[in-house]
């Protein structure tokens, strides 16, 4: 809306309550009227580890959003992890697991009391210009919750759906005739289904390292594959 001849957005939806859309919400509410949408039954976004993957059969037919595997632990330490003033626990070691990163999401949420703010198990379907020719055009944003579907309009939209959910498969030549099997590490969980294989990871990320060295421990033979120079530190 305009305020002394100038635009000032007076509603803000937000889309996901995982780290970033908690944090938004939290400094944005003192001055504006705010919604948080969350598809999930629970706050956290990708930190929230889900035992499913794609590759299971789930009766909702929907994708699974977290990324996370069984072991996983931060590569960044929580120090600077941190929302400013709302420290991690001190017992934690610098590199806490996802379920810590989670619970510490959560009781930030709890602590801020962000409660009436956000809407749980509610999907953002579509989020249109009601205007596209003007870039100071309110936005018209579907939800679906329990089947139903609603329409509001916003002054404004911040987009917090993370980039972790929908994994980047690459076109490798031959890939449809490989007699193994093909695995994103979106959907890797525990290391148990590689006893004893021959396993080639591909990437030396973070999760790529992180993956390699946990299959190690069972498999027979890991190939790391990368296409940067040499690993600067000894795999086992």
């Amino acid at each position: 809306g305009l305020r002394n001849g100038m635009w000032r957005p007076q509603t803000v939806a937000i889309v996901g309550a995982g780290a970033a859309g908690l944090c938004a919400a939290r400094n944005l509410r003192g001055s504006f009227d705010v919604s948080v949408y969350e598809a999930a039954d629970v706050v956290g976004g990708v930190w929230v580890y889900d035992p499913a993957t794609d590759e299971d059969e789930r009766a909702t037919g929907t994708s699974v959003h977290s990324s996370m595997y069984k072991s996983l632990r931060t590569n960044l330490p929580k120090e600077v992890m941190m929302y400013p003033g709302f420290p991690f626990d001190e017992s934690l070691p610098s590199f806490p697991g996802h379920r810590d990163v989670a619970d510490y999401i959560e009781r930030y949420y709890r602590s801020e009391e962000l409660e009436g703010l956000v809407q749980l198990n509610t999907t953002v379907t579509e989020v249109r210009p009601l205007d596209a020719t003007d870039r100071l055009s309110r936005f018209a944003v579907t939800t679906e919750s329990a089947n139903e579907k609603t329409t509001r309009e916003f002054d404004a939209v911040v987009v917090c759906n993370g980039h972790y959910s929908w994994p980047s498969v690459p076109d490798l030549a031959g890939a449809a005739e490989f007699p193994g099997r093909i695995q994103h590490s979106h959907n890797y969980r525990t290391p148990e289904q590689f006893q004893g294989k021959r396993v080639v990871v591909l990437g030396a990320g973070a999760s790529g390292t992180d993956i390699s060295i946990e299959l190690a421990d069972v498999a027979q033979k890991v190939f790391l594959s990368f296409r940067s120079g040499p690993s600067p530190s000894e795999n086992p």
